[in-house]
């Protein structure tokens, strides 16, 4: 089964994906059982990988679960990049370790017989107090290439899939959560997209509330909910 969740931002897969905090939400996952972070992994930050995010995927590692990551803004791109890539469940995938994985953008998954398509990253709202290449990466965005291989992998699925993840949300989305979110030209790309695709779920994070919708949006950060219609 697909279970969904916010950013954790590294630090906090410690204290929110055990399976004593699971247990404490009601949830007991297993070795059948795949976890979606919806970006903000963080895991690994800096330019190798350190001892706490070796413990980080370690810990991840031993669980029965699958983990599974799209990217948001606060990533290391480039060193998330340069794992292994793979093909996994009919799309690409960076393996971080083998059962935690790094959902790659504009892919399609079959996973547990759910359709899902990935499309990672976002604009850091606070990059002005970051440094680039060390707390700030250009490729926090996608490419204009990459936004081209979204619109063909939906084409190409009759632009309908299950579950859409990002990590951040459609303008008028985001405009939901709080009038104080600003547009920006991704969110804008995925207003088009939220226009043109059919869905039961789109999942995100990014803003740091927990919040539904009634027409399929489910903000993320604390809970993990599994996925329904």
């Amino acid at each position: 089964m697909l279970y969904f969740t916010g950013d954790v931002h590294g630090f906090a897969i410690e204290s929110r994906l055990t399976p004593e905090a699971l247990e404490d939400q009601g949830l007991r996952l297993t070795e059948n059982d795949f976890l979606v972070i919806c970006g903000d992994f963080s895991v690994p930050w800096g330019n190798q990988i350190s001892e706490a995010d070796a413990r980080r995927l370690d810990l991840l590692e031993l669980q029965p679960w699958t983990t599974l990551f799209v990217d948001g803004n606060h990533e290391n791109h480039p060193l998330l990049n340069s794992f292994p890539e793979k093909t996994w469940h009919g799309g690409r995938v960076h393996e971080v370790r083998p059962k935690v994985l790094h959902l790659m953008r504009s892919q399609l998954f079959d996973i547990d017989g759910v359709s899902v398509f990935t499309l990672g990253g976002a604009h850091s709202v606070d990059r002005a107090g970051r440094t680039e290449g060390k707390t700030w990466w250009r490729d926090e965005v996608p490419s204009e290439e990459e936004r081209t291989t979204a619109n063909k992998t939906l084409a190409d699925c009759g632009n309908e899939v299950d579950v859409v993840v990002t990590h951040c949300a459609p303008s008028m989305v985001q405009y939901r959560l709080s009038y104080s979110f600003e547009r920006d030209e991704f969110t804008e790309y995925l207003e088009y997209l939220s226009g043109i695709v059919g869905f039961k779920r789109w999942y995100f994070g990014h803003y740091h509330m927990d919040r539904d919708f009634n027409d399929g949006y489910c903000c993320l950060l604390d809970r993990v909910v599994p996925y329904s219609e």
